[in-house]
């Protein structure tokens, strides 16, 4: 399960969630995602800037959001997705089947982005 919070709605719960972010981070887009409730700990803040997403706290709960902006990013939450859960949905699966393979491997790199395509079934 995927819940998606915007920055408004995660100030209310955690107006100190800026004090969490490196100096060079910035969030770029109004939505924040959590995977499957993942949690804010040290593994998944790691796994999550390896990802290329910035980790913001809310509850204890790992929210994701992206640092970049001005194109599509989608690649890199499915990565993140699959990173913190192991799992890759059908939405994921059509995305990466109908996206410009050069471009999603642009975004997250080509080991990444094979790493998808292996999981999601689809071959090279």
């Amino acid at each position: 399960m995927t819940i998606t919070l915007t920055i408004e709605q995660i100030e209310k719960i955690n107006p100190f969630y800026l004090e969490s972010l490196k100096e060079d981070e910035e969030i770029m887009w109004n939505k924040l995602y959590n995977f499957d409730n993942a949690e804010y700990n040290d593994k998944n803040i790691k796994l999550v800037r390896k990802c290329g997403m910035i980790p913001v706290e809310v509850d204890g709960m790992l929210f994701v959001a992206l640092k970049g902006c001005g194109m599509d990013l989608t690649a890199q939450i499915i990565l993140t997705k699959y990173r913190l859960t192991g799992f890759i949905d059908s939405d994921d699966v059509y995305y990466l089947e109908r996206h410009d393979r050069n471009y999603i491997e642009y975004v997250i790199g080509e080991k990444s982005a094979g790493e998808l395509y292996k999981v999601a079934g689809i071959e090279n």
